[in-house]
């Protein structure tokens, strides 16, 4: 979805630059957009006012989306398409947000000067977190119990340790690189 949507506005940007999509058109998108977004976030909003189920439990039947009333088929459409209905509802608000037709303020908030700095970390951050996390876990001496304390704390010090290993490797990589580039194709 997201190659696709990438596509879509690189065709549109080359033959079609200065086309806007109808006003009404824009708020159907809209409307689509956050019912598909609502819809992946809270649609499971049920099952998990529910009790857990355990692994370790012989009858499933009384607990989480079994006792929702959630049919096999629903679990499993609800995984199948849970993830590529928020891609698509990403999708429709990025292609109507680099149109210049959000109507909402988020095309304006992600446009301030201060994303820019991270916005050079996130691809580094995205690569690096996995070996962060995998040295995180595994060093462990006990078994991981979930609260909500020790999740934010691994959370928090696994964003700041990703993006401090990104600083460093956009610095000592990625920057020479785009200098050296620069020197060359001029």
């Amino acid at each position: 979805i997201g190659m696709l949507s990438a596509m879509i506005w690189n065709q549109k940007r080359l033959k079609f630059s200065d086309y806007k999509i109808p006003k009404h058109f824009v708020i159907a998108l809209h409307i689509i957009s956050f019912a598909l977004l609502g819809l992946t976030c809270y649609g499971t909003m049920g099952v998990y006012q529910q009790d857990f189920c355990r692994f370790t439990s012989d009858d499933q039947s009384k607990c989480g989306s079994h006792q929702a009333g959630w049919s096999k088929a629903m679990r499993v459409a609800y995984t199948a398409w849970s993830k590529p209905a928020w891609a698509l509802g990403v999708a429709i608000l990025c292609l109507l947000s680099a149109n210049e037709q959000l109507l909402l303020p988020i095309h304006a908030f992600l446009s301030y000067k201060i994303w820019t700095p991270l916005s050079k970390l996130t691809f580094s951050s995205y690569l690096v977190h996995p070996s962060i996390l995998s040295v995180l876990l595994m060093t462990h001496t006990t078994k991981f119990h979930f609260s909500v304390p020790e999740t934010s704390t691994y959370f928090v010090g696994t964003l700041c340790f990703s993006i401090g290993c990104s600083l460093i490797l956009f610095l000592a990589v990625e920057r020479p690189i785009i200098n050296m580039e620069k020197l060359y194709s001029s």
